[in-house]
């Protein structure tokens, strides 16, 4: 079977991939620092110089962090070599005259081992030391480059406006003149103009096109409730209420692009396409997510009069960075002098903080952390304190604070509304709200109804993968120095100490991961067996069903084991963990190891199998699933009964069904006294072989009447019939009352009641009477 086979097999690359990569790292740190020295030996001469700016120091730290991973792990891997050998060493005993020479060799050749190995280590540890003395020289010579590109403080507000109103002419013939050769509409060919001319026209012709027809097909069209219909309907409404800008400003934003490639600095006209289509898009996006004409207002649970306010709030914000864009990357940046570039920034900066603080504002009516008070004084007041340190002349320290609020702004919009989708798509897959996630559950094994008990876990671990996150990018938003991402690399790349523990975080998620894939490879193959792979084998249900449970022991058991190698526990330290389960198997965990090793027993013994009709004590139904504590019995009156499996294993259990669905079924009839017998058995006898259920082909089995006693008031007799299933035996009893009642009726056979007869010894006389 394919199938089975490719399944296998990706479970046994994994477990060479767990085993190799270990041995490989271990012949890697065979020589773990070559090439370290000389490169360690260029960035010193580097710094000693001088002349490394922020970002090549930035990238020298993430190199010097790297190479001081490979020299952490050096020194740990000859230390465990010399650990190792010295007690190797140790357990030849002392040195003695007349020890044999194989000894002495032994002794000569393990003592020569750590010798050269504790010379590779001092110089792992020498180079270590190297690596901490030159990661502090960079740190300290990147702080002092950072502080010189953002605090240098240039002239003020007011001596910049002084400066403007002396030479206002600039303002108009500066960039006059620097642009006006610069459009590249004049030197452009014309063909390319021609193309340019054609690209705009029947863009904004099709948009005009899906403006008026395709919108009525998306009105006429009926969406669902959920996340994804609104979304979807939003999507297509604003899409065809803004395909003349978007079509137009996109394509020729595009078109430009092409035809303008390669000529730099670029042409006025191909950035304000840049700046249109960007105008455009934000329009668009907000327009879908907030606008009140379409189903919108999809991430944000607020009414619509906070919901046109925000609108209004990011179209003024979208306008201020549209202008800003062109005036810093056009005109302004290239022609005009520092003091005009200085005004135009603090008046773009103004306009900025004011925007975002009334934005900042709205968020009360939010939910999740922007809502809180702290989170939106805070950032107001950042942005007061960019304004202020922009105004007084710190002008690279307030573009730094306002790119971080903006970016911290934008980071948790996009966490919270990819929550939000994440969080739909998950409770309509637990659910099964719309098709496709009822056949995507159907693929996956799982019922159409109901909800699946592990989602639970899966929000979990969203929840926390998102606030991760947010956290490092909130790190990486305002750490301007990069330093604290390169220390939570260092830490999750190469571990901390607990004691006498090493955690390392990354080989620990890692082997999450394994874990989670390789037990849900376990649970595919699970569903596999059960529903194809064992359908044309020639095995009954109870060993299929055993069959399929064994693999799933083993594949979360294989899981485990390999998880476990993956985050660096050594298999010899399972012995304590063993020692540990069997103390805590003395003390408490009786029962549980019971039940599981009787479920195992169960499993491969198979007196009991899914399926069978079965009774164990009071209880009395059919086993539908045995599972490693105890096993599930379903009572005909469709209540599930959970029974251990050590009472399945020590007690007395009745099965109807172990080797043989055939079964008795005995029914009593009592008939009065001075019946015809023989007629009365002659009759029972034609019926049981009348019903399809009875056998009657086999000599042992045949039915049988037998005539019990003479009763208190009747004559006992007693209809023994053997029925090819004996799942149907209350279906067979019933269908044979049915018949003996109308066949005695028929022949005028009675089936006498209890009789008694009463004395009065006592009988009080009438009223009155003396």
């Amino acid at each position: 079977m394919p199938g089975i086979s490719r399944a296998f097999s990706l479970v046994f690359l994994v477990l060479m991939i767990s085993v190799v990569m270990p041995a490989y790292a271990q012949d890697e740190t065979q020589d773990p620092m070559e090439g370290v020295i000389t490169e360690l030996t260029t960035i010193e001469r580097d710094l000693d110089a001088g002349r490394l700016d922020v970002d090549t120091l930035v990238k020298d730290n993430k190199k010097l962090t790297d190479m001081k991973i490979r020299a952490t792990e050096c020194v740990a891997t000859y230390e465990k070599r010399i650990t190792d050998k010295q007690t190797s060493l140790a357990s030849l005993g002392d040195e003695k005259k007349d020890e044999p020479i194989e000894v002495r060799k032994q002794r000569k050749q393990l003592q020569e081992e750590i010798d050269s190995d504790s010379s590779s280590l001092a110089t792992c540890k020498a180079i270590l030391l190297r690596l901490d003395n030159t990661i502090n020289k960079v740190e300290t010579q990147r702080q002092q480059r950072l502080q010189e590109q953002l605090l240098p403080r240039g002239p003020n507000i007011l001596e910049i406006i002084d400066l403007n109103m002396k030479q206002p002419a600039e303002w108009l013939t500066s960039p006059w003149e620097f642009n006006k050769d610069r459009s590249w509409l004049r030197q452009a060919p014309d063909e390319d103009l021609s193309l340019l001319i054609a690209v705009i026209i029947i863009s904004i012709t099709i948009g005009i096109f899906i403006r008026l027809q395709f919108s009525k097909w998306v009105k006429r069209q009926y969406w669902s409730d959920g996340l994804g219909g609104r979304f979807s309907e939003s999507v297509l409404i604003s899409f065809c209420h803004d395909a003349p800008y978007l079509l137009g400003s996109v394509s020729t934003a595009i078109c430009l692009h092409y035809l303008t490639i390669g000529i730099q600095p670029h042409p006025i006209v191909t950035t304000l396409g840049y700046g249109l289509a960007f105008l455009f898009v934000s329009r668009f996006v907000i327009r879908f997510t907030l606008a009140p004409s379409t189903p919108g207002r999809l991430f944000l649970d607020i009414n619509l009069d906070t919901a046109r306010a925000f609108a209004r709030r990011l179209y003024v914000l979208t306008v201020i960075v549209f202008f800003g864009y062109l005036s810093v990357d056009t005109l302004i940046s290239a022609s005009l002098p520092d003091y005009a570039i200085r005004l135009v920034n603090s008046v773009i900066y103004i306009l900025f903080a004011i925007n975002m603080i009334w934005i900042l504002w709205l968020f009360r009516e939010l939910g999740g952390i922007v809502r809180h008070g702290w989170f939106r004084y805070g950032l107001s007041l950042v942005l007061i304190v960019a304004v202020i340190t922009d105004l007084i002349g710190y002008f690279n320290l307030a573009g730094w604070l306002f790119r971080s609020v903006f970016g911290t702004l934008l980071a948790i919009g996009v966490v919270q509304i990819t929550g939000r989708l994440i969080s739909e798509v998950l409770e309509g897959l637990e659910y099964g709200k719309t098709p496709w996630q009822r056949s995507l559950r159907r693929l996956i094994g799982l019922t159409t109804e109901g909800h699946i008990t592990g989602f639970f876990w899966i929000r979990l671990l969203v929840i926390l993968g998102l606030w991760g996150l947010l956290a490092l990018l909130l790190i990486f938003i305002w750490d301007v120095s990069a330093s604290v991402i390169e220390e939570i690399r260092l830490v999750f790349t190469n571990g901390f100490t607990i004691g006498s523990l090493k955690v390392v975080p990354a080989r620990i998620m890692l082997a999450l991961v394994s874990l989670g894939f390789l037990v849900a490879l376990s649970a595919w193959v699970q569903g596999q067996l059960k529903k194809h792979w064992l359908n044309n084998m020639p095995m009954e249900q109870g060993t299929q069903q055993a069959l399929v449970t064994v693999t799933g022991y083993v594949g979360v058991t294989i899981a485990i084991l390999v998880s476990l190698g993956i985050a660096g526990i050594e298999f010899a330290n399972l012995a304590i963990i063993a020692g540990a389960l069997s103390v805590g198997i003395g003390f408490g965990l009786q029962n549980i190891v019971n039940n599981f090793v009787s479920g195992l027993v169960l499993l491969f013994e198979r007196p009991i199998k899914a399926g069978d009709w079965i009774v164990v004590g009071a209880t009395e139904g059919y086993v539908k699933r045995i599972r490693i504590r105890a096993t599930q019995i379903q009572t005909f009156d469709r209540a599930d009964v959970i029974v251990p499996n050590s009472e399945l294993v020590s007690g007395q259990v009745t099965n109807w069904m172990l080797h043989d669905t055939r079964g008795r079924a005995r029914i009593p009839v009592g008939v009065a006294y001075g019946t015809d017998t023989a007629k009365v058995k002659k009759i029972l006898l034609e019926l049981a072989e009348q019903h399809e259920e009875i056998i009657t082909d086999v000599i042992s089995l045949v039915p049988a009447v037998l005539f019990q006693r003479f009763g208190d008031s009747a004559l006992e007799f007693e209809l023994r019939v053997h029925i090819h299933n004996v799942d149907n035996r209350l279906h067979v009893i019933s269908d044979l009352n049915y018949a003996i009642d109308q066949a005695f009726r028929e022949n005028g056979i009675s089936i006498p009641f209890p009789q008694r007869d009463v004395h009065l010894r006592d009988m009080p006389g009438p009223a009155g009477e003396s």
